[in-house]
């Protein structure tokens, strides 16, 4: 596993881990990080949980991966940080696959207009295209 050089110190001189949070301002950065997380990705848990409880809940994949947790034991922490790493992966690949369709559409003219003729031939020029289409 991949880890910073003041973890690994850390692990070398125990001591380390004790020092004041001034001294180790990565420390205190950490903490903070954390907190940030855990309020947003919290969220989205506690969300999904109620969701499930009072049968509201959307076909959502915190749903599925909070009927893991029950099988599996693992922490609500755990569990958030899984679902946040998890959610912004998909958001970096989303936004990546979105990135070089633009430019790929702005560089190849040609596809662009044949795309844009097979959306309008499937889905019509009155509307957005749906995920049926």
């Amino acid at each position: 596993m991949v880890r910073s050089a003041s973890a690994r110190l850390a692990n070398i001189f125990p001591i380390i881990q004790k020092l004041r949070a001034a001294l180790t301002p990565n420390v205190s950065y950490a903490a903070k990080l954390h907190k940030i997380w855990k309020e947003l990705y919290g969220s989205h848990c506690t969300m999904a949980k109620q969701g499930l409880e009072d049968v509201t809940g959307l076909p959502y994949f915190y749903n599925d991966f909070l009927r893991q947790q029950t099988m599996k034991g693992f922490s609500d922490d755990a569990a958030g940080y899984i679902y946040g790493t998890l959610l912004e992966v998909g958001s970096d690949t989303t936004a990546s696959t979105l990135y070089g369709s633009v430019l790929a559409v702005l560089i190849f003219h040609k596809v662009q207009k044949k795309a844009q003729e097979e959306l309008h031939r499937v889905v019509g020029r009155d509307r957005l295209p749906l995920i049926d289409d």
